[in-house]
């Protein structure tokens, strides 16, 4: 943490596909239902955005996931004085930007 937050360089994980643990993005199809948002069935055909949201992974607990751990690293640069981004990986648009609550 240190070391990024004196360098002043930026961190920037892509925390949606994070290696180490099950990827965030199926966290997010398990518990989000991104399939139902209005701006996605817009802009997405009803058929392929069901091929990308529907029955896309095995089921994982929500504690053997990383995003929680990797937020706290970032905020923890963060406070420390260094800069962070926001990475998302692209799988699908706009997923990787929400925000993790625990």
């Amino acid at each position: 943490m240190e070391f990024v937050a004196r360098t002043k360089t930026f961190y920037t994980p892509t925390i949606l596909v994070a290696y180490g643990a099950p990827w965030t993005e199926n966290y997010w199809f398990e518990n989000e239902s991104p399939d139902k948002d209005p701006k996605l069935r817009r802009w997405i055909p009803t058929e392929l955005l069901d091929t990308m949201t529907r029955r896309r992974a095995q089921w994982f607990l929500p504690e053997e996931y990383g995003h929680t751990k990797l937020g706290k690293q970032v905020a923890d640069i963060v406070h420390a004085g260094g800069r962070a981004g926001l990475g998302s990986h692209g799988q699908m648009q706009g997923i990787g930007t929400l925000i993790v609550h625990d």
